[in-house]
């Protein structure tokens, strides 16, 4: 079952030792915080403009890094890192249509352009 690993920890955080708890935080945040940048790294050189295409397009690199890791025995090769990584990239293309909302309302530039 896909993030069990990571629920189960949870369930269990306050018995972990303090390196458990760093290691988990590290994992479980690493992997979303390393995909927000991505959505606006592809709409501005990329050129892509719509959310699905940004957020596959994501989770396409994403999968493609955990099959990299599987076959070259390099790293460990998980599915919630694919999943982190989608929900970052997610949060990514959330925060640009945030900034086109509040872009318009504040003068700023539009910089960014995702539909």
């Amino acid at each position: 079952m896909p993030l069990k690993h990571k629920l189960d920890e949870l369930a269990i955080y306050g018995s972990l030792r303090p390196v458990d708890k760093w290691n988990f935080f590290t994992d479980l945040l690493g992997n979303i915080l390393l995909f927000i940048p991505m959505p606006f790294f592809m709409v501005t050189l990329l050129k892509i403009e719509e959310r699905w295409k940004t957020i596959f397009l994501a989770w396409l690199v994403s999968t493609c890094v955990e099959y990299t890791q599987f076959i070259f025995s390099v790293g460990v090769a998980d599915t919630d890192d694919i999943i982190l990584n989608t929900l970052g990239a997610a949060l990514g293309v959330w925060m640009i249509q945030l900034y086109q909302k509040y872009a318009v309302r504040l003068n700023w530039p539009a910089a960014f352009q995702l539909s």
